[in-house]
């Protein structure tokens, strides 16, 4: 059996905890669409140092298969500083999927994630508060360093839910028109919509969902303090405004 490697044109950029893998589930089901085995290879990330063909290894498949796209789905890249420029250089053609959620339910979740993993100790409201602090050293590390930066991914619960801030970065580098913006709560909702959008936006086949899947949801029992919601959504509302008027979306979160 003889193998051809296929170039990536098509990201699927996140947001952490917004449902990309439940996303990813459902467009593996396309014959148009190729995905490696493993989901989240965090080379625009993590593993950019180990060069663009260790990259390029997962996305070999048998000669004579056409795909239309070739693609992977790793969260983190929507928030990683150096993550548009380093996809530019390689592929400058590229369209990106990213699924937003409510940023403060967003953050809560991202937050319940990093307990359970041993990452965070501080309770929620302290670690909002101190996040600002903390996120400018990691930043400043991830700059200065070039190096993966588990403090910056595991603990920005309040910056990864900056999603106009985020984008301003990517249109550097890329214009608007490569970019499609979902809500997870429609995905959950009404999953076969959500997915016929984006059929249309890559111009693939319909794909005819055989069941709704929901992967990789959290569960925990303590909510968020009433007080500390309504703090976050003041918190969030002006960066909303502007990711609105910028993609003539509504998300209406809150």
């Amino acid at each position: 059996m003889t193998e051809q490697i296929l170039y990536p044109n098509f990201f699927i950029l996140g947001v952490q905890k917004g449902g990309t893998s439940t996303l990813h589930h459902y467009l593996n089901e396309s014959s148009e669409v190729f995905f490696p085995s493993k989901k989240e290879l965090h080379f625009f990330d993590a593993y950019y140092h180990k060069g663009i063909s260790w990259y390029l290894n997962h996305f070999k498949t048998e000669t004579g298969k056409n795909y239309k796209y070739a693609g992977e789905a790793t969260p983190y890249y929507y928030f990683h500083p150096q993550t548009p420029r380093r996809m530019k250089i390689f592929f400058p053609e590229a369209k990106f999927v990213v699924i937003l959620r409510n940023p403060v339910e967003r953050a809560y979740s991202h937050y319940q994630m990093s307990v359970r993993r041993g990452i965070e100790k501080r309770p929620f409201e302290e670690a909002v508060e101190k996040e600002k602090s903390r996120i400018k050293l990691y930043s400043l590390r991830l700059l200065l360093f070039n190096k993966f930066n588990l403090s910056h991914s595991e603990k920005s619960y309040i910056s990864r839910g900056m999603y106009f801030k985020q984008l301003t970065r990517w249109l550097k580098y890329f214009s608007l028109n490569r970019f499609l913006f979902l809500k997870s709560e429609d995905l959950f909702l009404n999953p076969q919509q959500e997915v016929n959008k984006i059929c249309s936006f890559l111009d693939i086949s319909p794909i005819i969902l055989k069941a709704e899947a929901v992967v990789n949801q959290g569960n925990y029992e303590v909510q968020i303090d009433e007080k500390t919601r309504k703090a976050l959504q003041k918190t969030f509302s002006s960066d909303i405004l502007k990711l609105e008027k910028i993609t003539k979306e509504k998300f209406c979160w809150f």
